[in-house]
């Protein structure tokens, strides 16, 4: 079972306990030694008084006889003792405390230990109960020595009740000042405890203070001993971790601030490869990621795998490259560091840049490359040839049937020339456009004008719902070439059906469809059909003259005026395109 016990409480049950120990040894040593030391001191008392009678006795040259006995009364009188003088035969001559009619009947004390000690000639000393006094008396006897002859003893008595008394009187002081002493020692003890059990109560809530976290308590009581220097030292103590947390939160905050500040993602994961920090990119790249999770869990990667088990073998740090497909691809070049403690390698950082749009640039780049540089071969292969045959040809019309050809081919080198030049400047830094607000009724009718005899030669109809009163915030020459694109488009992708331009607005926009029942689009190719050369049906676009760049224009015409496009369509049903202007 505990002790429930408090430390004061076992201090002044202790002080306590002390006391009472100290009071009961001084009692015991007070009640037996006090008894011996006054028997001693009245053995010494009697033994000189009986000196001075025996001196007295020899000197007065006095016969041992019943006529003493006055004599024997005066003595005993004057020192308040009992003087009893016994001949050699051991028979009572005189005694103080018997009249002398008496004497003679007394017992013979020759067997009595005190006066055969004295008739050897030695001072006999007893303690023993009187029968004539009926108490406990104190004996010392002498010898009485008359010319180196014995001629009797003479003894000197005193009751032991005097020192009884005495002790009883001591007792009495003795439990009086017990009592006084027990009162004194508990206030004493409880002062005591207290003294020494506030501190270290003190000490004691403030550490468990300490132990909670919170390091702003102090113990502030410092007496001038050992506890006021623990006391002092715990305060100095919780002040320096105070300021120990209090910088390492700074420090944390730092590199929080740090970390959230920097778009790259960053992890930093154990030996053991779980992750032990990372930032909110990298929670965004990998919204799965917790802390004390495994990062292959996360990077299921061959590459990362093996990056990682190279740094914490010892390599300093590694570049790799990571692709991930889900949910959706993205290509990551992440550079890897070992954390190191004294030369041991710890655990690792890894900081992930995101580089799939320099990889979708790339490709971008090299697929405009590949495009160009087959959108140049055809034609100029074409012109080529024909420009041969027409130096070697004398049929006037022959050379007539490959110099439209040759021109047909130069006039798509030049519309494919232009429009790259058109997209570059688009696309350059600082593009900017003088806008005005435009009627887009007018707009839209004068397109459908320059459209309307291809539009009826192939029987398709074109129908405008827009109300005169809805304009848009745009560069007439620039909204002119979207509307044309995308209307020329919807005819040459439309076999059969109608063409139908509608706006409405909605708040600071002008929502523009432009609808068509041709072939539609594909739903795999809706996301690239923006993309520059990027055709569905390459032959088909080929064959209508079309080099897939007119819709990445669209795009970013729309987007230089702060607006956005997109695409909806079902293939076999039609397409529509929706195109969102600030008015």
């Amino acid at each position: 079972m505990r002790n429930r016990l408090g430390l004061r409480e076992k201090l002044f049950l202790s002080f306590l306990s002390i006391l009472i120990l100290c009071f009961t040894i001084a009692y015991i040593y007070l009640k037996f030694g006090l008894r011996d030391y006054l028997i001693n001191q009245l053995e010494t008392k009697l033994t000189r008084e009986n000196e001075l009678i025996r001196s007295f006795l020899i000197k007065q040259d006095l016969t041992l006889n019943f006529d003493l006995d006055p004599l024997a009364d005066e003595i005993g009188k004057i020192l308040g003792a009992r003087v009893t003088i016994i001949d050699i035969s051991g028979r009572v001559v005189a005694d103080s405390e018997v009249s002398k009619e008496k004497l003679r009947y007394l017992e013979n004390h020759s067997h009595r230990p005190e006066v055969m000690s004295a008739l050897k000639r030695n001072i006999g000393i007893t303690k023993r109960y009187s029968t004539t006094l009926r108490q406990e008396m104190l004996y010392v006897a002498l010898p009485l020595v008359k010319q180196e002859n014995l001629i009797g003893v003479v003894r000197i008595s005193l009751p032991l009740t005097q020192v009884e008394q005495t002790i009883s009187q001591v007792e009495r002081i003795i439990w009086m000042s017990l009592g006084l002493g027990l009162f004194l020692a508990i206030i004493i003890s409880l002062l005591l405890s207290q003294s020494f059990t506030n501190p270290i109560k003190k000490i004691t809530e403030t550490a468990i203070t300490l132990a909670k976290g919170d390091f702003k308590k102090r113990i502030g009581i410092y007496p001038k001993n050992e506890i006021g220097t623990l006391a002092y030292t715990i305060d100095d103590l919780a002040r320096r971790i105070d300021q120990y947390i209090s910088q390492l939160n700074q420090e944390k905050t730092y590199l929080e601030t740090i970390l959230k500040s920097i778009y790259e993602g960053i992890v930093v994961t154990d030996k053991k490869g779980e992750i032990v920090l990372y930032n909110n990119a990298f929670k965004s790249l990998f919204p799965q990621v917790e802390i004390g999770k495994s990062s292959i869990e996360i990077l299921r990667d061959k590459a990362w795998i093996k990056g990682i088990e190279e740094v914490i073998n010892g390599t300093e740090k590694i570049s790799i490259e990571l692709v991930i497909p889900y949910p959706q691809e993205r290509v990551f070049e992440v550079h890897l560091c070992g954390i190191k403690h004294n030369v041991e390698t710890i655990g690792t950082i890894a900081v992930f840049y995101d580089i799939t749009h320099l990889k979708k640039l790339e490709k971008m780049r090299k697929d405009f490359v590949a495009n160009v540089s087959h959108e140049l071969r055809t034609p100029l292969t074409s012109i080529k040839g024909y420009a041969e045959t027409v130096l070697y040809e004398k049929d006037l019309e022959k050379i007539k049937e490959f110099t439209s050809i040759i021109l047909k081919h130069t006039n798509f080198l030049i519309k494919l020339t232009h429009d790259l030049i058109e997209l570059s400047r688009i696309e350059s830094v600082g593009f900017r456009v003088e806008k005005e607000h435009i009627s887009l009724k007018e707009l839209i009718e004068e397109i459908m004008e320059t459209l309307r005899e291809k539009a009826q030669e192939r029987g398709i109809g074109m129908e405008i719902k827009i109300k005169d009163n809805q304009t848009i915030w745009a560069n007439e020459e620039k909204a002119r070439q979207v509307f044309n694109n995308l209307i020329d488009n919807a005819l040459k992708y439309t076999e059969k059906g109608k063409i139908e331009i509608s706006a409405e607005g909605q708040n600071n926009f002008m929502l523009i469809k432009v609808s068509d029942t041709g072939i539609g689009i594909p739903k795999k190719d809706l996301t690239r059909i923006f993309e520059r050369f990027y055709r569905v049906n390459k032959n088909r676009s080929r064959t209508l003259g079309g080099i897939g760049l007119g819709l990445s224009i669209a795009k970013h015409i729309v987007e230089t005026h702060g607006g956005e496009i997109w695409v909806e369509s079902e293939l076999g049903k039609g397409s529509t395109f929706f195109i969102k202007w600030p008015r």
